[in-house]
């Protein structure tokens, strides 16, 4: 029983360890070939873009905070230097998103291609709110009412 209960242990051990070697070198991978796509994006070779965005679009579920929005600036830029206005307006619009309101886990060249292009496109343009939030200004929060007497 006693030898039974060693081996069950080590072997939950082992899958453990090797589930956790499996999750690091899948977001590894995913980093590199994000990595990839950079590079061809910064080199104008969008083809080869949509190639690797291609390949990484089934994981973008599984992408951090910091990856996602990169991964759809990407997308939508890439469309929209290849002409294709509406894909490139959505996935813009889904960068903005995912990136947040000051938008700081992209680039400050990111920030203003996006905004330059987003523009271009015809998007809405940011509410009053989130271009104080973007530039730097107050929270986008509206102040609180004042407490009645006697509850604060």
């Amino acid at each position: 029983m006693r030898v039974q209960q060693l081996t069950s242990r080590s072997m939950k051990t082992r899958l453990l360890a090797a589930l956790a070697l499996w999750v690091l070198a899948s977001c590894a991978a995913l980093r590199d070939d994000m990595r990839r796509a950079e590079l061809a994006f910064e080199e104008a070779r969008y083809e080869d873009v949509e190639v690797w965005l291609d390949d990484l679009e089934p994981s973008v579920a599984d992408m951090d905070a910091l990856l996602r929005p990169r991964f759809y600036y990407l997308r939508g830029m890439t469309a929209y230097r290849l002409g294709q206005r509406t894909a490139a307006r959505h996935n813009l619009a889904l960068c903005r998103e995912e990136a947040g309101l000051d938008m700081s886990s992209l680039p400050a060249e990111w920030r203003n291609n996006l905004r330059s292009a987003m523009n271009d496109l015809g998007a809405p343009p940011l509410k009053a709110q989130e271009k104080q939030a973007t530039s730097g200004g107050e929270s986008p929060v509206a102040p609180s009412s004042p407490l009645p007497p006697g509850h604060g």
